[in-house]
């Protein structure tokens, strides 16, 4: 677990391609804005292990690639590629992340689809499972039987914790499913490979995490729109778990992503935490970049400044210039915080007033099946995810103008603000 602290994060989604720089940024963007330990991707379409190492050095932009370890099972590039990463400091220090199981050798027509990567921790050895099941419905008990079988099941350390996440193409029961209009639920061919799946959960000793924390829930986290015969939907993406952990109550939370800026999944995030473990403090505060770009928040930042400096009074004391400058600095973590703090009330607003409207018209589609409603539901997704990109945008546009101006200049003169400056020393002939 990261830095011996006993806590996990691992996020799951399907992100419909990242060949684009674009989705690719405004995928690195809110991967390490929301600070996942674990990010298990689907349908990477990425071609090649060297297409791979480009894209994550690339990362969120200039200056931002991806610093933590990562993984790929690649497709084609127009479909399936499975990826993990995993955050800088989550394997233990001495510890080696190695590929226990990969399906590259089914050849580049099937590949891409499975990937386990595991590594001992002080508490027990972790493996990681990337899973994107075929669309095809005729497909997927086959798979569930022997490709995911043979690499959940196989040979490895003993007792391992499996964290198998992904995009399953399979709803597992009906509860899991709301139909389009005038179909039965109980016939839907989200549940094909059910059965096969829930055989092999059982034998690996695994757990719907989601599931498990929302038993009377009904949510759903992909939404296919089918026009004049209107909507259907089904919760296929989910995290499974060792029921060792549920039941040592190391499962903390489990929930569906709204609004992620990339694919058109609801993305699955969960919190593992050991018990009796602190629960994380805050991060520690940097200041926005994207306010720099903003002129009326610079001009109040500089108006408070102002008065702030005209009324500081010298006192000729030792260390007063380092005092002012931590005054300085408090000031302007003070102002820029009152912002944050603004604007933020301001999105939350914003995405709680689309979730109520999404809600109730989820409720009238299910009741009714109306083909307008549906249409709207999926406006309302989209206007939640353009919310989430337009954020990610201005913070990425912040980041390119500074590393335009600054690049990869040293941060010496940074660093010496606000120290005393060495006494003379004098220098014996």
């Amino acid at each position: 677990m990261p830095a011996s602290l006993g806590t996990l994060r691992v996020m799951t989604v399907n992100v419909n391609g990242l060949r684009t720089e674009s989705r690719r940024r405004a995928f690195f963007e809110a991967v390490q804005t929301q600070a996942h330990d674990i990010v298990i991707i689907q349908e990477t379409h990425c071609g090649s292990d060297e297409e791979a190492a480009q894209w994550l050095a690339q990362g969120g932009g200039p200056g931002v690639g991806w610093g933590g370890l990562a993984f790929f099972s690649n497709g084609s590039s127009l479909s399936r590629g499975v990826a993990i990463l995993v955050k800088s400091g989550v394997v233990p220090e001495g510890s080696v992340a190695a590929v226990e199981y990969s399906d590259q050798h089914l050849g580049s027509a099937t590949a891409g689809r499975i990937l386990r990567v595991g590594w001992p921790t002080p508490e027990r050895h972790v493996s990681v499972i990337a899973v994107y099941a075929p669309c095809e419905a005729d497909q997927r008990p086959a798979f569930f039987t022997q490709q995911l079988t043979n690499a959940v099941l196989a040979e490895g350390p003993q007792a391992a914790h499996l964290i198998v996440a992904g995009d399953f193409n399979t709803a597992m029961s009906v509860a899991d499913i709301r139909p389009a209009a005038g179909q039965d639920p109980s016939t839907s061919n989200r549940l094909r490979g059910a059965t096969q799946l829930q055989q092999l959960l059982q034998a690996a000793g695994l757990t719907d995490a989601w599931r498990h924390l929302h038993q009377h829930d009904r949510e759903f986290t992909h939404v296919c729109n089918g026009g004049s015969s209107g909507s259907s939907a089904g919760r296929i993406d989910a995290i499974f778990i060792s029921t060792e952990l549920v039941q040592q109550q190391w499962l903390k939370r489990a929930e569906h992503v709204r609004g992620f800026p990339v694919g058109d999944h609801d993305p699955v995030k969960l919190e593992l935490c050991k018990p009796g473990t602190p629960r994380l403090g805050k991060r520690r505060w940097t200041f926005p970049l994207e306010l720099l770009g903003d002129q009326s928040f610079k001009h109040t930042l500089q108006s408070s400044l102002q008065q702030f400096l005209a009324a500081w009074s010298p006192t000729g004391q030792a260390g007063e210039l380092l005092q002012k400058w931590e005054a300085v600095k408090d000031l302007i973590q003070i102002v820029t915080q009152c912002e944050q703090q603004h604007r933020r009330q301001q999105q939350t607003q914003q995405r709680r007033q689309l979730l109520r409207q999404l809600t109730a018209l989820q409720r009238l589609v299910q009741q009714s099946g109306l083909t307008s409603a549906a249409a709207q539901e999926a406006g309302l997704r989209q206007q939640l995810q353009q919310l989430e990109l337009a954020a990610a945008d201005s913070r990425a546009a912040a980041r390119d103008l500074v590393n335009k101006i600054y690049g990869d200049s040293s941060t010496y003169w940074f660093h010496r603000q606000g120290r005393p400056a060495p006494a003379p020393q004098l220098i014996k002939q």
